[in-house]
């Protein structure tokens, strides 16, 4: 089976969506964010795949679904022994044709297999999709930062999760809505807004009331951070 890093996972578009509970208004400590992205790939995988993701203590476990609903079995199993240890025989294997035969084509193998080992040792889980797919559908939650003193509440992400890259191709593209609570009706009340693209832009999300609660959004081609500060 081939072994990528999830950065590596050919995504053409995404939709994200952010349901925000007011859960710290309810005897918790936090608002929670469940986040859901719909991700179509350029193609459908030609083999079964499995892909690293970074362990991030920040979020809840996250669950990946096949079109019809279908939990991908062994979902982020954590990475085991005997892929560490391929990757190892690869390398020496790599080395010696590369000591044999010192090309920059050999030299680029080499490079590529110690970069994968080097990835594999960070990660801690692991994606695998099967041959096929081309649609999956990505859920996790996570809780929201509030401070004490202030009373602000600050959801801060990247879009989906920092493990994804949009394909710099035509036709890559994203969008994102997030929900905001009920509970949370006065559109002044929320003193940022923002993501920001990867050259480093701040730009505004959209607001809008939709069906009575508060709805950011935007639309983009590049995987950005978002930041929105609330209060109650």
């Amino acid at each position: 089976m081939e072994i990528k890093s999830l950065k590596q996972l050919p995504i053409l578009s995404e939709s994200v969506t952010i349901d925000v509970t007011p859960l710290s208004l309810y005897g918790r400590q936090n608002d929670l964010a469940k986040i859901t992205a719909n991700i179509k790939l350029a193609q459908p995988l030609a083999q079964d795949t499995k892909f690293l993701l970074p362990n991030c203590d920040s979020i809840k476990t996250p669950k990946v679904y096949l079109p019809d609903g279908t939990p991908i079995v062994n979902t982020f199993d954590p990475t085991t022994e005997v892929d560490v240890n391929n990757l190892v025989s690869s390398m020496q294997d790599s080395l010696k044709i590369f000591s044999d035969s010192p090309t920059n084509e050999n030299m680029n193998n080499l490079v590529k297999i110690i970069t994968a080992y080097n990835e594999m040792k960070q990660y801690t889980q692991a994606l695998v999709i099967p041959a096929g797919q081309q649609y999956i559908t990505f859920s996790y939650s996570k809780d929201i930062a509030n401070d004490p003193t202030t009373k602000i509440n600050t959801l801060e992400t990247i879009v989906p999760l920092s493990s994804f890259t949009l394909n710099n191709q035509p036709g890559s593209k994203a969008n994102i809505m997030i929900l905001m609570p009920f509970e949370l009706t006065d559109m002044n009340n929320i003193s940022v807004a923002n993501w920001t693209a990867p050259n480093g832009t701040p730009q505004e999300l959209i607001k809008q009331t939709q069906a009575g609660r508060i709805v950011l959004s935007q639309y983009w081609q590049y995987d950005p951070s978002v930041v929105v500060k609330y209060k109650y």
